[in-house]
C-alpha cells in the first residue's frame, strides 16, 4: 500500500462495487439505489460537432420568408442549440408534385443557412420528378447555398413508394437502379455533388443493399425513425413512447452493420415521437422532452453522426419549434430536450456502468472544455430513481430537465424556472449543487425527468452558458 494515495484506494474500490454490493467498503449502498461508474481513462466515442439537427418540409421554401435570415426568432432558437448543426430539407412534400422552389427561395435559404451557421442536407424529388429536373434544382442549390451543403438526398422514404408513388411490386433493387439514374444526371450537371441516402422510413432489408450497391457514391447513410403510431391508437401514450428502446436497438444494430460495409457514417435525418404529426398530450409534453434527450444520447453513444427532429408547422404536434400566426418561432417541450443535450457540450461519449433499473439510463461524456459530465434519464412514469455516482468530484453541479408531471407542457431546465417559449430570457441561474462524501454522491431523479451532472462544478460551463444556450425567441 506504500505510495498509494487515499484517492487511488477509493478508485480501486469503485471497480468492485458491482460485485461487492458495497460502496468503497465503508458505505453500504441501499437496495433501491443504482450505482453508476465512469471510465474516465477511456478514449471514448467521438460526437460530431454538428450532431444536433432539425428537419423541415421542402414545402416551407415555397411559403414566403420562413427559412430566411430575416426570421430572427427561428434563427435565434436554432443558434441556441449550438454553433454547428444540420438542417435537413425533405419530407413528403419533397416527393409529391408541388411548385419547385424558385432560385429566389433557394437564395433565401442560403441566407438562412449563413445566419444560423449550420449545414444543409437537401432533398430532391425522386417520387414524382425526373433526373433532368433534379439536376437543375441541384445546380441552383450548389450555386446559391453551396458553402452550407453537405449532400443531396434523392427521394424521401423510398421504401414506402409501393403505397402510391410506384407499383406494389416496387423493391429495393428498383430503387437502387432509379436512384443511380438520378445520381448520374445530377453529376453530369454538377460534378461536385455529394449524396446521402437511402433516407428510408422503416422497412428492414433496405439499408444494407443500398450501402453495398451505392456506397462508393455516397458520403452519408441516412434513415428515419418514429417511435410509434398512429396518433389515434389508444396504445400510443407516454408509456409506449418512453418504453420504445427495443425497437430503436434493432435499428441501431442494422445501421451498424451497413455503416461497416460501406465505411460511412450514419445519420437519423428524420425522426420524432409519433408519426403523422404526433399525438396531443404525448408529443408536446415533458415525456417527449425526456424521450428526445435520451434518444440523442443513445445515438451519440452508438456512434451516429447526428439526428434531425422533424417539424416546423404549427399543425405538427411533435415539432420542437413551431411558427406562430405572426411567423415568430416558438419552442415546444421537445426543443428543451434538445437544449438539455446541448448543455452537455459533448465531444466524446465515455463508457459507463449502471445498475439495471427499469427505465433508467446513464451516459458520460467528455466536454469540449475537457470536463466530464454524466447524464441520467429516468423514463419510468412512477418511480423516483436514486443513483450513486462513483466519481471523483469536489462539488458537482446539477442541471435538471423536469416538469409537474409527464403530461406537462411547461418544461423547465434548471431549478424552478421555465425556459421561455418566447421572449429574451435565458436559463442562466444558480444550479443545484450536490455535496460529495468519500468521492461519491447520490442524486434523486424524479419520474419522467433527466439530470445532467457536471463533475467539475466549481468551474462549470453549465453556470455560464448564458446567451449561447438561451431559448431566445425574440424577434
Amino acid at each position: 500500500m506504500a505510495g498509494r494515495s487515499r484517492r487511488d484506494i477509493l478508485k480501486a474500490c469503485y471497480a468492485t462495487v458491482f460485485s461487492a454490493g458495497a460502496f468503497g467498503g465503508n458505505f453500504a449502498v441501499a437496495d433501491d439505489t443504482a450505482v453508476l461508474t465512469v471510465d474516465q481513462s477511456a478514449k471514448g466515442i467521438p460526437v460530431a460537432p454538428s450532431f444536433t439537427g432539425l428537419s423541415f418540409e421542402t414545402a416551407l421554401l415555397t411559403q414566403g420568408s420562413v427559412l430566411a435570415a430575416a426570421n430572427h426568432s427561428l434563427v435565434s432558437l436554432i443558434r441556441s442549440l449550438g454553433p454547428q448543426g444540420v438542417i435537413r430539407l425533405g419530407g413528403n412534400s419533397s416527393d409529391r408534385p408541388l411548385a419547385r422552389p424558385s432560385r429566389a427561395a433557394i437564395g433565401q435559404l442560403a441566407g438562412f443557412m449563413h445566419a444560423t451557421g449550420w449545414s444543409l442536407i437537401y432533398g430532391l424529388d425522386l417520387g414524382s420528378g425526373s433526373p433532368a429536373a433534379a439536376a437543375d434544382e441541384a445546380r441552383d442549390v450548389i450555386e446559391l447555398a453551396g458553402p452550407s451543403l453537405i449532400a443531396f438526398q434523392i427521394g424521401n422514404e423510398p421504401d414506402l413508394y409501393d403505397r402510391g408513388l410506384r407499383s406494389p411490386a416496387w423493391t429495393v433493387r428498383d430503387f437502387i437502379e432509379e436512384w443511380g439514374r438520378f445520381a448520374d444526371g445530377i453529376l453530369a450537371s454538377v460534378p461536385e455533388a455529394r449524396f446521402a441516402g437511402p433516407d428510408i422510413a422503416s422497412q428492414p432489408g433496405w439499408l444494407m443493399p443500398f450501402a453495398s450497391g451505392c456506397g462508393r457514391r455516397v458520403a452519408l447513410l441516412t434513415r428515419h425513425y418514429y417511435s410509434g403510431g398512429p396518433p389515434s391508437s389508444p396504445l400510443v401514450n407516454a408509456a409506449s413512447l418512453l418504453g420504445s428502446d427495443a425497437d430503436l436497438a434493432e435499428i441501431i444494430g442494422e445501421a451498424r452493420g451497413a455503416a461497416a460495409v460501406a465505411g460511412l457514417p450514419v445519420r437519423m435525418t428524420e425522426t420524432n415521437s409519433i408519426y403523422w404529426g404526433g399525438k396531443p398530450g404525448v408529443s408536446d409534453t415533458l415525456a417527449a422532452a425526456v424521450w428526445g434527450a435520451d434518444f440523442m444520447f443513445q445515438l451519440a453513444e452508438a456512434g451516429w453522426q447526428g439526428i434531425n427532429f422533424h417539424g416546423g408547422s404549427a399543425g405538427m404536434v411533435y415539432s420542437p419549434i413551431v411558427l406562430g400566426q405572426d411567423r415568430g418561432a416558438v419552442a415546444r417541450p421537445l426543443y428543451q430536450g434538445m437544449l438539455f443535450f446541448a448543455a452537455a457540450m459533448a465531444s466524446r461519449i465515455l463508457p459507463v456502468r449502471l445498475s439495471p433499473r427499469p427505465g433508467l439510463r446513464g451516459y458520460a461524456m467528455r466536454g469540449l472544455d475537457g470536463g466530464t459530465r454524466v447524464a441520467i434519464t429516468n423514463k419510468s412514469l412512477t418511480a423516483t430513481a436514486r443513483v450513486t455516482i462513483a466519481a471523483d468530484a469536489d462539488r458537482p453541479a446539477l442541471l435538471r430537465l423536469t416538469g409537474a408531471d409527464p403530461a406537462a407542457t411547461a418544461v423547465s431546465i434548471g431549478i424552478g424556472d421555465q425556459v421561455a417559449a418566447r421572449g429574451n430570457r435565458d436559463w442562466r441561474r444558480p444550479l443545484e449543487a450536490a455535496e460529495t462524501k468519500e468521492g461519491a454522491f447520490t442524486v434523486a431523479v424524479a419520474p419522467c425527468s433527466a439530470v445532467l451532472i457536471d463533475l467539475d462544478g466549481r468551474s462549470s460551463p453549465l453556470r455560464n452558458r448564458g446567451g449561447r444556450a438561451s431559448a431566445v425567441a425574440g424577434r
